[in-house]
């Protein structure tokens, strides 16, 4: 299976985005500089909310699935103690 490539991180792409506007076109390149910052945060904040809220309804899912856990746990304690008593009962009246 052929592995995707994934895109630079923000900081990486706009640091090295930088460095050659900087090093390339002195004072033009500051206008430049914001201008991308302008259009890469644009670009990014979409994303990030999305991955936020993913996170949010995954972590919600996830304590969701605890609680399940927690209340089957409580539930077949409670039936294997009744069946311990059952058969203490059925024992002693042989």
């Amino acid at each position: 299976m052929k592995e995707k490539k994934l895109p630079p991180k923000r900081e990486e792409f706009s640091s090295s985005v930088e460095n050659f506007i900087g090093g390339n076109l002195g004072n033009e390149g500051e206008d430049m500089k914001k201008n991308l910052e302008t259009e890469l945060d644009e670009r990014f904040n979409p994303l990030k909310d999305k991955i936020s809220y993913f996170i949010d309804k995954f972590t919600a899912l996830n304590n969701e699935v605890k609680e399940i856990n927690r209340r089957t746990l409580e539930n077949a304690e409670k039936s294997l103690k009744m069946m311990e008593e059952r058969i203490r009962q059925l024992k002693t009246n042989k």
